[in-house]
């Protein structure tokens, strides 16, 4: 650790607030956000999934709100590796957030210290403070939870502000770039899907099955005892699905011996869409970024085999609305977990037009696909720069300038970052 930089224990740096214990029975349509642990992402907050109060009861409990940039962590979730729950999540409240009130199980941090709050994020995101966590957690084989004095002995490595500041603004234009091709792909798959709209708006009304555009194919059965650390042959599995892409890289491995054994129907390949068929993910879709790695399709995860060029992208654009979603757990089974099978996904009424009417309409939507698959590329080089570089800068390993230069324009926090600003 560099001389100038001091370690604190982060309770001596901070205040808190819990959430609180909201009632059920207080949610409504309108009114003011309500964000529990399950409306978090990686890095942010969902406000599309959160349950609401009036404004009037949210006044009351104005102590709870959250502001731009406070970082909030879960003090109950999951073990790892289930990491869209872990207990410990770090996510930091974005500018949409702001006012939104912190349901329970979850902290907010209020800094007290000479402390800026995007190096603490960055801090509390290194794979350090999960390790200290998961370490300090206590609960049962399917929920762990921290106490917040376990949370408060953790120890930052703290430097001058103007250096936290000039190292949480380099890894900030890593995560706006990544923020802003994820918005990129959410307007680009609004554009395909309101170009699919006004195709069935304006042609004959047709019911035709998801099975007429795609054929659905099952995910292998691979042995647990086959599985190895690393490789060149990676599984996909359900954890894989996200929203709306599928994650290449957080993945089990086979041997290559046991990758020759395989039938080449169970490969994945760039643009490849994927669902899930049992769970609580059941009916999750994600799209395969543009890759040159070697992927297979595990069991319960379904390849979606398009019968015309692009079809599975239309069969996407179905099933990843709220209503199929619904039907799609409707229409599942099980009483310990839902399933559906690859012929229940063929067989899902949509209500449509004529085959060659969706087959004209993929011109339009097939440019937009490939972008999206591109960005999310890009996003995965992106976030493999930020966490290579994120614990290297916190630890002092690598200096930054205190006054990194940067034009003005070039990112959404006013910059892109440079070689130039490592020492």
């Amino acid at each position: 650790m560099p001389n100038n930089w001091k370690k604190y224990k982060l309770g001596e740096l901070v205040q808190h607030k819990k959430g609180f214990a909201f009632k059920s029975a207080w949610f409504e349509s309108g009114g003011v956000p309500v964000v529990r642990i399950s409306d978090t992402t990686e890095n942010s907050i969902n406000l599309s999934t959160c349950h609401r109060i009036n404004n009037n009861l949210a006044n009351d409990l104005r102590d709870y709100m959250l502001k731009f940039d406070e970082v909030v962590i879960a003090t109950v979730g999951s073990w790892p590796p289930n990491y869209s729950s872990v207990v410990g999540k770090v996510i930091r409240v974005p500018k949409e957030a702001e006012g939104a009130l912190l349901n329970q199980n979850a902290v907010k941090l209020i800094s007290n210290h000479n402390l800026d709050n995007r190096f603490l994020y960055y801090s509390l995101k290194a794979e350090r403070f999960l390790k200290y966590i998961t370490t300090a957690a206590q609960g049962s084989a399917n929920q762990a939870s921290i106490k917040l004095t376990d949370i408060f002995d953790f120890i930052v490595d703290l430097p001058p502000l103007k250096e936290q500041q000039a190292i949480a603004e380099i890894l900030s234009a890593l995560d706006d770039k990544i923020e802003l091709n994820l918005q990129t792909n959410k307007t680009l798959e609004e554009m395909a899907n309101a170009y699919l709209q006004n195709t069935l708006k304006n042609n004959e009304p047709k019911k035709i099955l998801l099975g007429d555009l795609i054929s659905l194919q099952n995910g292998y059965a691979f042995k647990g005892d086959r599985f190895v650390t690393n490789g060149n042959h990676a599984v996909l599995k359900i954890k894989n699905i996200n929203n709306g892409f599928v994650d290449i890289y957080s993945t089990d491995f086979i041997a290559e011996e046991e990758a020759f054994k395989l039938d080449a129907k169970f490969r994945v390949k760039s643009k490849d869409v994927l669902i899930a068929m049992t769970g609580a993910e059941i009916g999750k879709i994600g799209m395969v970024e543009q890759t040159t790695k070697t992927l297979w399709l595990n069991q319960r995860v379904g390849l979606l085999v398009p019968k015309f060029d692009y079809a599975d992208k239309l069969a996407y654009l179905f099933v990843n609305s709220k209503e199929f979603q619904n039907f799609i757990l409707n229409k599942s089974t099980g009483s310990a977990q839902p399933n559906i099978s690859g012929s229940e996904i063929e067989s899902i009424e949509i209500y449509g037009t004529k085959i060659e009417a969706l087959k004209k309409s993929t011109e339009f939507i097939s440019p937009l696909f490939d972008q999206m698959a591109n960005n999310l590329k890009e996003n995965n080089l992106l976030k493999q720069t930020r966490d290579y570089l994120l614990p290297k800068l916190i630890s002092g390993e690598i200096r930054v300038k205190k006054d990194p230069l940067r034009p003005a324009d070039t990112s959404p926090r006013g910059g892109s970052i440079s070689t130039k600003e490592l020492i």
